[in-house]
Parts: structure tokens; sequence; C-alpha cells
């Protein structure tokens, strides 16, 4: 199965909960890495737009990012709406072994 990388722009919808969004963007994060078809989960905050954050994503192809939109805690983060999503780009890697 082939590696799918992805970078995804997403903004929060509250400016008023930006502390709760950021808290619940990095527990994400972090049962989202235990996930076994993740190899790469990494969320950042833009130090020049606050509220907007960028998510690195590396999955264990496109089954895997299916699969890890199914989890329970990604259910339940997505039905809290405190971000949106603004841009998602597909990305290829330069070099082959990457991971």
């Amino acid at each position: 199965m082939s590696v799918y990388y992805l970078s995804a722009r997403i903004r929060a919808t509250d400016t008023q909960r930006l502390d709760e969004t950021r808290r619940k963007l990095a527990e994400l994060a972090t049962v989202t890495r235990k996930e076994p078809a993740c190899h790469l989960f990494s969320a950042f905050e833009d130090s020049q737009r606050s509220g907007d954050f960028i998510l690195w994503e590396c999955w264990e192809g496109k089954a895997g990012l299916e699969a890890h939109h199914a989890y329970r805690h990604t259910r339940e983060y997505l039905a809290q709406e405190l971000t949106e999503v603004v841009e998602i780009t597909e990305l290829t890697a330069l070099l082959r072994k990457e991971l």
C-alpha cells in the first residue's frame, strides 16, 4: 500500500474559544498518532494568524485517512465544530524513502 501525505489548513470557528480549540486539537493529535495507519499527524498554529492551524499528515494509504475519520475520537472532535477546513493539499514526497 502506498503512503498518503497531506497538509490541511483549518481555522478556529470561534476566536473566543481559542484556548479550548488549541487544547482539543492537541488532544486529537496525541490520540491520532496512536492509530495503526498513522505515520505522522502534527498540528501547528500559524504564527502570523492566530486561530489558523496547519496539519501535516501521513497515512498508510487513503484508507488510513478514511479509517481515521471513522474513529470515535475524530468524530467527537469534528462534532464540536471548533475548526473548519480552509484548504487540503495532497502531497507527493520528492524522496521515496521519507518514512
